[in-house]
């Protein structure tokens, strides 16, 4: 179970996209209300790449924040090698115009990302995107999460419409599985 959790939060932090040259954008994202985040966040489709999606039925629990402004989230995957279910504590804070998560893995140590929510209607998706500049190359990381494992929005459509507004190539996304595939 613990090297489950150990490649679980590698392959998450490695659901990465290479992009070509271009300096990345900085969208001018409104703020993301932790109070109105907090509940279950199913991990609805991810930016694809070059690793194999291991996990299956990926949710994200959030708390309220507490006073200092973190919310704990509950990271929940199971396996699809081991069938096992695997639970993970992170903190999610607001930074400037940013939601961030730190996860602390053993031997790893912190796991931080750091994206924008470039849009969210708090009741029933949640899109998000990372990049970072790496030599002539970007590191894209995108998502998009839902409030059901099985939408019944048209979340792909919503998503393009919202990469389109911040006149952002949307990467390609793999569905992550959930109860109704």
């Amino acid at each position: 179970m613990f090297l489950n959790l150990i490649i679980f939060f590698l392959l998450a932090e490695t659901f990465i996209q290479v992009a070509k040259a271009d300096r990345c954008p900085t969208p001018q994202v409104e703020f993301v209300d932790l109070d109105k985040y907090a509940g279950v966040w199913y991990h609805y489709a991810q930016s694809s790449n070059k690793f194999e999606n291991t996990g299956k039925y990926s949710k994200f629990e959030w708390s309220k924040p507490n006073e200092g402004g973190n919310s704990t989230v509950i990271i929940t995957e199971i396996s699809k090698v081991t069938c096992e279910e695997s639970k993970v504590p992170a903190i999610g804070y607001n930074e400037g115009d940013k939601v961030i998560n730190e996860v602390y893995v053993p031997i790893v140590g912190t796991i931080r990302t750091d994206p924008w929510v470039l849009a969210t209607d708090y009741e029933n998706y949640s899109i998000f995107y990372a990049c970072k500049n790496v030599g002539d190359k970007q590191e894209i990381n995108a998502g998009i999460f839902t409030r059901s494992p099985c939408p019944y929005l048209n979340i792909f459509l919503i998503a393009k419409r919202v990469y389109d507004f911040y006149s952002i190539e949307m990467p390609k996304m793999i569905r992550v599985e959930q109860e109704c595939d």
